[in-house]
């Protein structure tokens, strides 16, 4: 059927890889809006896909894409993590006539793991996608069927992709209600490593450095809320992205020391100003994201030098492409948690 005059097309069978906040998110949207037949969501954690059943996201839940029919339209919604390998199976399992989309915070090393692993009749239906949504929570039971409402997604075309392929994405992302833009990979990787990975990253950072003096304020909770992020996430997407990352962490510290003296209370307020300057130039790609850095409080009290939170940071940097930085991040989220629990005692 001629798809054009449709806004958007109905897939018979729609296979959703990692039915978490983002793909369980969609498989609501997809439900309510009537753009799928049937889904079929593929969790390695066999109790999550159940959970995914229970809520109504999918129709069947299998923890191998082996195990799932072919589809009409496949969804990445995994950690970057475990791309390579969705990509080999993939390559064998989906069809010639199979649209294949994913929602990962890094494209340009996603596009590389496409070519590498996809073969030339495949490769130009896969379309990498950035749905710039989200929340604190994750899981199954996280899933909105609005999240991604009046949201935006990004879309970085590759060199071999299919302009039908392409057309289908963005009108599949218009129908459940997101706006898109599209952007190329390079741009769009260095763009999120100063808008949204460098302040994850400085978040965390400032956890390790200084969590055991910060006192439990309402200010402090919403300025450090990002500490309790999901590490397997953020780890793969700080080693996916760490040279656009590394680049933008080094521009900060270099103008951290440019913007005053990081060794005093003041600090907080030039950390804040140094990363809206560090940022500015990527506004137009991340309107959101930057608005939100603006309107962050500066709790009055807080560490007497910022010097910690530098040193942190240097030694973190190298680290960054390497499987050395999860644990790292892990004993952050952990002192997080532990602060916030006290925090409910109180």
């Amino acid at each position: 059927s001629d798809t054009s005059t449709i806004t958007a097309a109905m897939y018979e069978h729609v296979v959703i890889i990692g039915a978490g906040l983002m793909g369980g998110s969609l498989g609501l949207a997809m439900k309510q809006l009537r753009l799928a037949g049937s889904i079929t969501a593929v969790n390695r954690r066999n109790d999550s896909g159940e959970e995914a059943v229970r809520l109504g996201i999918a129709d069947a839940v299998v923890t191998d894409i082996v195990d799932a029919a072919p589809a009409n339209l496949y969804v990445i919604a995994t950690p970057l993590g475990a791309y390579p390998e969705i990509f080999k199976t993939l390559a064998e399992h989906a069809s010639e006539q199979s649209l294949m989309l994913d929602a990962g915070s890094v494209k340009g090393w996603v596009i590389q793991q496409a070519q590498q692993h996809l073969p030339p009749a495949l490769l130009p239906n896969f379309v990498a996608c950035h749905p710039i949504a989200g929340s604190a929570d994750s899981g199954p039971t996280a899933a909105d069927a609005d999240l991604y409402r009046s949201k935006k997604v990004i879309i970085c075309p590759h060199a071999k992709q299919a302009g039908q392929a392409l057309i289908l994405v963005e009108n599949f992302w218009q129908a459940v209600g997101a706006e898109t833009q599209t952007l190329e990979a390079e741009q769009h990787d260095v763009a999120y490593a100063h808008v949204s990975h460098l302040p994850q990253l400085l978040v965390w950072a400032f956890v390790e450095a200084y969590m055991d003096e910060i006192p439990n304020s309402e200010d402090w909770q919403k300025l450090l809320r990002l500490g309790g992020s999901n590490v397997e996430m953020w780890a793969d997407i700080f080693a996916t992205n760490s040279v656009a990352l590394r680049q933008a962490a080094e521009a900060f510290l270099a103008k951290v020391t440019e913007n005053g003296d990081a060794a005093n209370v003041a600090g907080l307020s030039v950390l804040r100003q140094t990363l809206i300057d560090v940022c500015e130039p990527y506004r137009p790609f991340a309107g959101r994201a930057y608005e939100e850095l603006g309107t962050l409080a500066i709790p009055d009290h807080g560490p007497d030098t910022l010097v910690t939170l530098l040193q942190t940071l240097e030694i973190w940097l190298p680290q960054l492409s390497e499987s050395a930085i999860r644990p790292a991040v892990e004993t952050a989220r952990l002192k997080h948690e532990r602060w916030v629990g006290q925090q409910s005692v109180h």
